[in-house]
């Protein structure tokens, strides 16, 4: 039977009540609790009555209306914050200012743990809703599950509940693994986090960074228990079954340790180079490999000699014990994946794997499929010494950095900032409902009536969302991913079709009304040979689609079907024009509000005017000292002009002097989108903040926060009461301008 903590702490996971205590990315506010939440919220920890002598075994002791007949039991936990005392034995929470005890009251004497098979997760994603910031209407596109940069490290806790990950974008953050739904976050910056190891009783995250640091940290807030110095940097961590003892391995050395710092190391002659470490699910066995090649066996308390199990031709790089101890798997940078029997230090079976090095390896909990990952960005299922292949068409996924199972369901981590979750059954594929962009959002907009606001992906995808139901409608893929990045959108005047740059397919038309089955159909790809087109826009009357080129080129196409000559390529359409509008390649284009002119911005920070009749030239704006990232009229004869610099400036389109500057921003200015009316400007960029600008005063009106990486790209309604967001998080943001 599970004892109390056990039961205790899979009611809290999986009740979603793990939440940070105010612990966040540095300068970033915590994430907004959903309504629901903040009417009624939920303390990190909620003991049922049942369970109050786990006040008495808890070290953290954190209930806030538990433990009613252990008050002096609970009084006596050093770290007791009971509000009110328990039950009116009121106690002060003491100060963490000893490392070593602090680390003492987290280890000592454990239950064993109980290998009772944990039941399936009823994973629900696709029920929770990404929480919004204030002002916004809707999240575009989903946080959850993700990082803006590559995942570091994993760890999922004992029960399968939650989920440990660390991030390049120096986040820590704990996922609730049924919805997906971040629970705590961390800022972590300073050296890279390179493991993490849930303890098995629960009771605390181990991390290690690559400067030779290991932390303790608490799973609820995240908050720092202790730190230790392991001397060299830390490439693996791993707890002994009973919690007691943590191993740590890196640059050649493995060390143990326990409450009261360092008990031991493994000898140097037999840890060389040691890399990765790994205990057996029972007992103090523990397995140990590096540079050498060989995979070590030994025993934590040093009472049997290690065993060397040689085989490898090239570095061990992950390890992984079955959940009964019967089988030992390791995976090597010589592309072959060997399990063992530890009992014999017999070799069992080498599996190939000859795509590239094998980062990480996970049994299942029924011990029947070993999963691999590894730098090729592909996993591999193996059931015996059959792998197949668990690979999807999605674009912008990185190498595989981490795999382990929570119940049945495998969950991984990219190095592109993804956390998934696999079924690895038969037919091996992503568990579907998390639904989110895999790349940054480099464009964004209202369609002409308003019905939709989409964005365009870096990873080749567009979608549309309905801002009156605040639900995604569908999403459209370009062809040849995954090299075909998005760079921008257009919509017909009409919103017959949207137009999207990309890399490879140049110009595509999507058609967004349906014919009378319901169905879109008539997708064209419109051909460029030669060129990649960066920027896209629209003649007032639709009967211009112009393409700026990486080559500094415009070029004028006629979007009609009917243009086509009987028995032409229709990929090919006929060109209006063709001209050589800059000497790098072109970053924006922008159509005046009146129609009659067309600006065209490079990288080579030259502006330029032209009449959209006769596509004559009519005026040089000052060249730029840096590439332009987004030009906007206002409408009142005022060009604004945003570089990677934190000013705004504007300059008059009829004789090009320049006319005034904002200044605000904190960061370069990548994005800005204006009403036609000349009353507001909006700006967003490298500080994460949208600005809306009244122009009449020239000062901030309003500050919308909630992206958690550079906004990229900006766009308002033809109303003017909705602003869209698109920014390098992968998300897209709906504010409501008129909100009160």
């Amino acid at each position: 039977m599970k004892d109390a903590r056990v039961r205790v702490l899979v009611a809290a996971v999986a009740a979603g009540v793990l939440a940070g205590a105010g612990v966040t990315r540095g300068g970033l506010p915590p994430p907004s609790p959903s309504p629901a939440a903040s009417a009624s919220a939920a303390p990190a920890w909620q003991l049922a009555p049942a369970d109050r002598h786990a006040c008495r075994a808890l070290n953290n002791c954190k209930s806030m209306g538990g433990c009613k007949n252990d008050a002096n039991e609970c009084a006596g936990q050093n770290s007791c914050k009971f509000k009110g005392g328990c039950d009116g034995a009121k106690v002060e929470a003491k100060k963490r200012d000893n490392p070593q005890l602090a680390m003492a009251r987290h280890f000592g004497e454990r239950p064993p743990r109980d290998h009772a098979r944990t039941p399936p997760l009823n994973i629900a994603i696709a029920d929770a809703v990404d929480p919004v910031p204030p002002g916004a209407m809707l999240r575009l596109g989903s946080e959850r599950l993700r990082h803006a940069g590559g995942v570091t490290a994993l760890a999922v806790a004992p029960d399968g509940a939650a989920v440990v990950t660390a991030g390049a974008d120096n986040r820590l953050v704990v996922w609730h693994v049924p919805t997906g739904k971040l629970l705590a976050q961390a800022d972590v910056s300073g050296s890279p986090v390179t493991a993490l190891a849930f303890a098995p009783d629960r009771h605390a995250i181990a991390l290690a960074r690559d400067n030779g640091t290991i932390e303790l940290r608490d799973p609820h807030g995240l908050e720092s228990i202790a730190t230790f110095r392991a001397g060299a940097p830390v490439a693996s961590l791993s707890w002994s079954a009973d919690s007691a003892t943590l191993a740590s391995a890196g640059t050649g050395v493995v060390k143990l340790w326990n409450g009261w710092g360092p008990s031991g190391s493994i000898p140097a002659a037999e840890a060389r180079g040691a890399r990765v470490v790994a205990f057996a699910p029972r007992g103090s066995a523990l397995a140990w490999g590096g540079d050498d090649g060989i995979v070590h066996l030994g025993t934590a308390d040093g009472k049997a000699p290690a065993r060397a199990l040689a085989g490898h031709r090239a570095g061990v790089l992950s390890l992984a014990w079955s959940p009964d101890g019967a089988s030992l798997a390791s995976g090597s940078a010589d592309e072959t994946i060997r399990t063992w029997d530890p009992a014999t230090g017999a070799l069992r079976e080498t599996l190939p794997w000859p795509l590239n090095a094998v980062n990480a390896l996970a049994w299942s909990p029924d011990g029947k499929l070993l999963v691999s990952g590894s730098g090729t960005r592909l996993l591999r299922v193996w059931n015996g010494n059959k792998g197949r292949n668990m690979t999807t068409d999605e674009p912008d996924r990185g190498a595989i950095t981490g795999v382990a199972f929570a119940s049945a369901v495998l969950i991984t981590a990219s190095a592109d900032g993804s956390v998934r979750y696999w079924q690895p059954d038969a037919q091996p594929k992503e568990v579907q409902g998390l639904w989110r962009h895999r790349g940054a959002i480099d464009a964004v907009g209202f369609s002409p009536d308003g019905q939709w606001a989409t964005v365009a992906s870096a990873d080749g995808s567009v979608s549309l969302w309905s801002p009156t139901a605040r639900m995604r409608m569908m999403t459209m893929v370009t062809p040849t991913i995954p090299c075909n990045v998005l760079n921008d959108i257009a919509f017909a005047p009409d919103g017959a079709w949207l137009a999207t740059a990309q890399d490879n397919t140049d110009v595509i038309l999507w058609p967004l009304k349906p014919d009378a089955t319901g169905h879109f159909h008539g997708r064209r790809e419109l051909r460029l040979p030669g060129e990649t087109v960066r920027a896209v826009a629209v003649s007032p009357d639709g009967k211009q689609l112009l393409a700026g080129t990486a080559t500094g080129r415009v070029r004028v196409i006629d979007p009609d079907p009917a243009a086509v000559p009987a028995g032409a390529d229709a990929r090919f359409a006929p060109e209006r024009l063709n001209w050589d509008a800059h000497g790098a390649p072109i970053t924006v284009l922008r159509v005046s509000p009146d129609g009659k002119t067309l600006a065209s911005a490079a990288r080579d920070g030259s502006v330029t005017l032209w009449d959209l009749n006769t596509h004559a030239q009519r005026l040089l704006i000052p060249r730029q000292s840096k590439p332009v990232t987004s030009l906007a009229f206002s409408g009142n004869g005022e060009l604004w002009i945003a570089i990677p610099d934190p000013v705004i400036r504007s300059y008059d389109t009829a004789t090009g002097k320049p006319l005034r500057e904002l200044k605000g921003h904190t960061g370069a200015v990548i994005a800005l989108a204006a009403t036609p009316d000349g009353a507001w400007l909006a700006s967003g960029g490298q500080d994460r903040v949208v600005r809306l600008w009244d122009l009449k005063a020239g000062k901030v009106a309003r500050q919308f926060t909630g992206h958690t990486a550079p906004v990229r790209a900006l766009a308002l309604s033809a109303d003017a009461h909705q602003l869209l967001s698109g920014s390098d998080d992968t998300t897209g943001l709906l504010w409501q301008l008129d909100a009160q």
